[in-house]
């Protein structure tokens, strides 16, 4: 019984010492009503729509808070609703801009910019009416320029191709809310 039980704690002792250690990360969320679509703040109290039959973008607008870690690679991963029958939306990341008193604006189109979506291509939204889905992008930082630290502003740019050859929802898409995770030093 006692070699079992210290073969079992070297055991757990070992992978404790030779599993990488995750980094530390803290969650913030952007409401949907402080997202801004193509011609300016959304006009659904539910967030920003992204048009099912026309070209469109949504801005996504936040300062780097105090915490985050220099240099690292964020996600944020936008929360919809929309579609009410399985069908393919297609998004893109359509770049970022930083901004930091005394630098130069860092203004390139994805992915120089940083930003990147993860999964390109079409995705599915599920049949059900109210049902929040997900879609994922990182924010990395610019590939030249000052890179991102605390205090950036940065503003994002994710667009929806409606009415492309690869997006068949008819209907428009509500970004609810923006669940933004990052890097604690």
């Amino acid at each position: 019984m006692k070699t079992a039980l210290v073969s079992t704690l070297l055991a757990t002792a070992l992978l404790a010492t030779i599993a990488p250690a995750g980094a530390a990360t803290r969650t913030v969320f952007i409401n949907g009503s402080d997202l801004y679509e193509s011609g300016g703040p959304p006009a659904n109290a539910a967030g920003a729509s992204l048009s099912g039959t026309a070209s469109s973008t949504i801005t996504i607008n936040l300062t780097l808070p105090k915490g985050f870690k220099s240099n690292s690679t964020a996600t944020l991963q936008l929360r919809m609703l929309g579609g009410g029958t399985s069908c393919g939306v297609v998004l893109a990341a359509g770049g970022a801009v930083r901004l930091r008193p005394g630098a130069v604006a860092e203004i390139a189109p994805s992915p120089a910019s940083g930003l990147t979506i993860v999964a390109p291509g079409t995705f599915v939204t599920p049949a059900a009416v109210n049902q929040v889905f997900t879609k994922k992008f990182k924010l990395a930082p610019p590939v030249s320029g000052t890179g991102q630290k605390t205090g950036d502003t940065v503003f994002v740019v994710i667009s929806r191709d409606g009415g492309g050859a690869g997006d068949t929802c008819a209907g428009a898409l509500f970004v609810t809310s923006v669940k933004f995770t990052y890097q604690l030093p």
